[in-house]
């Protein structure tokens, strides 16, 4: 039981953090080695604080907490996936590589449209999906 925190942070614990006059981190918890950045001017993110294999203390930046677009949820199993690559031997610089994917427009546009594919009409999906 390693990765096993005493603190577990919610959705709506993080939207209530209040903005200090400095930055400031927070324990997310589940996985352990979640926190979370709030920063001056309101904007949280979240990272992931471990040991390499030589002791020395790492961080990474994982994303910003945006309500309804990337949750609590979604950064934990960001951060289980990336130590898992971590604890397979996989180096900083790959999973950092494999990360910025994620922003790509087309894989934006893709998770759109998975998302409001039961809201819209088939006609709508099939305009937009050319």
């Amino acid at each position: 039981m390693a990765n096993k925190s005493s603190v577990y942070l919610t959705d709506k614990d993080i939207r209530n953090l209040e903005i200090k006059p400095k930055r400031y981190k927070k324990a997310v918890g589940e996985p352990k080695e979640l926190y979370i950045w709030v920063n001056l001017k309101g904007s949280k993110i979240f990272f992931i604080k471990y040991k390499d294999k030589f002791n020395k203390e790492k961080s990474i930046r994982v994303d910003e907490f945006r309500e309804g677009i990337y949750s609590v949820n979604e950064a934990r199993r960001d951060i289980r996936t990336i130590l898992n690559k971590i604890s397979n031997g996989k180096t900083l610089q790959e999973i950092k590589n494999k990360n910025s994917d994620k922003y790509i427009f087309k894989n934006l546009f893709y998770r759109y449209i998975d998302i409001k594919k039961d809201k819209v009409s088939e006609n709508y999906l099939k305009k937009n999906d050319k």
